[in-house]
């Protein structure tokens, strides 16, 4: 295809998926059983998004400028040159999210949103365990599994306890370093702060008041868990680098940031598990390759740290082993890791002893028994759809759809077109891995029937895959070698800026959380739109159970 017909086919993508949020009411999701929300559009809210969307363009073109000028000067870079280049590519992803955030007219959209998410247990729940039953840790630790018995299926019942050590470990750094707080405070956009001071209005008529302390640490924790989301960029680069040159590397994991779910559900702690996924796949597969035991350690070590946040990661373990398999085994001879069987277990066995040993240490510190936690987990995870209705067939023609608005149409083409340029070379090259053990992965988890709702939120971990399937698109023609630096810095262009586009849109009218809306009390800024009494009780009570 042509850079016009692959503009035009881009572009036809991004303008139907755009039409369905902006022009119908069709239900995002299965109604009656889960859908998404569209932000209400309010007349005199149109000059505010306006401005958001100027303001997100702006940084979006800065990014892509970025992107362009780094692709240039990667190609003949030392080392040290290409990792300063792979750090400023995460900080420019940064800014775009936090832009992209605020773009929304309705401050509960924006940033504000950080705040109430990761506060009220309707949402997360974790930073209130660590705040009201996690100060003594030892303690909140060794009663963890009781905890887990009570059977909640909602979300701490089916997570075990690293994202609350998250929390309070954001809780105990701002307790005890009033620099830190300040610089938080001074880092904290008004529609942030807007939002802290209606949680701590409500907060007076409740429990113990909210403090400085206590909003420094959500901020800090929202910080963090967008700059890990960022900096999911380096894996990535590093996982395609093992394949394909290093402009196709850059192009390919400078899409992460755009990818619209992303921006949608920060902070919540699904943001979190990308990077752990990513990094966890490229120690293991270069240790594996390599022969080098302490990234296959390091391997064990990052999926134990993924299983104390979530079992999101055990999929990726499955993708894990169907790496090894294809290209040790599957792929072509001559491109084929060739082992004895001494290898494969010593590789095997350094993994399993920095899983082991990590489960281990924390048992012996926390006393704690995560085996025993994580079966609860599982079994209060199966419990939620004893009590909420879902229909399988339903999901198995929603969640696919839901996939392809939370990535962006245009990188959803784009991942059809590379594969169709990757499989060019031969369906069994090694650079064919990820289209066949990604694919193969999804597929068994799509099937299986384990997640019926929310997929734009729940596969978040595993929509880095998706970027990495489109590294074929910047691969150039067999035919077009000679142009191929121009030819793909076109090609980049058009995907880019029709993505942005679908982020910018799809970001300013779909929302992941829900607020409610009512003129109420006049003592803070947002209490227009959004009055403490209610906004109160609905984060508390609320009545859209989420699956975890």
């Amino acid at each position: 295809m042509s850079i016009r017909q692959t503009g035009i086919g881009l572009a036809v993508a991004a303008a139907a998926s755009l039409a369905v949020l902006w022009l119908t009411n069709l239900p995002l999701g299965v109604p009656g059983e889960w859908a998404w929300s569209r932000i209400p559009l309010v007349s005199g809210e149109w000059t505010l998004l306006m401005l958001g969307w100027l303001s997100a363009a702006v940084v979006g073109a800065l990014y892509f400028g970025l992107a362009a000028v780094g692709a240039i000067r990667l190609e003949r870079a030392s080392r040290f040159e290409a990792a300063a280049w792979l750090v400023a590519l995460c900080a420019a992803g940064f800014a775009w999210l936090w832009a992209l955030q605020e773009s929304p007219a309705g401050p509960q959209h924006a940033l504000g949103k950080s705040g109430w998410v990761l506060y009220y247990p309707a949402h997360e729940g974790y930073f209130e365990q660590a705040r009201y039953a996690q100060q003594d840790v030892p303690s909140y630790l060794a009663g963890y599994e009781d905890r887990m018995r009570e059977g909640d299926y909602l979300h701490l019942g089916t997570h075990p306890p690293g994202l609350m050590l998250f929390h309070r470990a954001c809780i105990n750094l701002c307790a005890h370093s009033p620099a830190l707080c300040d610089l938080l405070q001074r880092t904290e956009p008004a529609s942030f702060r807007d939002a802290m001071d209606v949680t701590a209005n409500s907060e007076r008529k409740g429990r113990r008041p909210i403090d400085p302390t206590d909003v420094a640490a959500l901020w800090l924790a929202a910080l963090i868990t967008q700059a890990i989301a960022a900096a999911t960029i380096v894996p990535l680069y590093l996982l395609i680098r093992r394949t394909h040159p290093r402009s196709t590397s850059w192009w390919t994991a400078a899409l992460w940031p755009l990818v619209p779910a992303l921006a949608i559900f920060l902070p919540k702690s699904d943001a979190l598990f990308p990077f752990v996924d990513m990094l966890f796949l490229w120690l293991w597969l270069e240790g594996f390759a390599r022969g080098r035991l302490a990234l296959c350690v390091l391997a064990g070590v990052v999926f134990w740290l993924g299983m104390c946040l979530s079992l999101a990661v055990l999929p990726v373990a499955v993708a894990a082993g169907l790496f090894t398999l294809w290209e040790s085994i599957l792929c072509r001879r001559e491109q084929r890791i060739v082992l004895r069987h001494r290898d494969w277990v010593t590789r095997l066995a350094a993994a399993a002893a920095g899983w082991t040993i990590s489960l281990v240490l924390f048992w012996l510190i926390g006393h704690i028994n995560l085996v025993a936690v994580w079966q609860l987990n599982l079994r209060n995870h199966a419990a939620f759809y004893d009590h909420y209705t879902r229909t399988y067939w339903k999901w198995l023609l929603a969640n696919p759809i839901e996939l392809i608005f939370a990535v962006g149409a245009p990188l959803a083409v784009a991942a059809v077109i590379g594969f169709r340029s990757s499989v060019a070379g031969g369906w069994r090259t090694r650079a064919m891995g990820p289209y066949w053990c990604l694919t193969a992965t999804w597929l068994l988890l799509w099937l299986s029937g384990k997640n019926m709702g929310e997929a734009a939120r729940l596969w978040l971990i595993f929509m880095p895959w998706v970027v990495w399937l489109a590294a074929g698109f910047f691969v150039p023609r067999a035919d077009a070698r000679a142009k191929s630096g121009a030819m793909v810095t076109r090609a980049a262009a058009v995907l880019f800026v029709l993505q942005m586009v679908v982020a910018i849109g799809t970001v300013t009218r779909v929302t992941g959380f829900d607020f409610p809306d009512a003129p109420d009390a006049k003592s803070v800024t947002m209490s227009e739109r959004l009055p403490v009494s209610r906004i109160a009780s609905a984060a508390v009570n609320s009545n859209r159970p989420t699956t975890h």
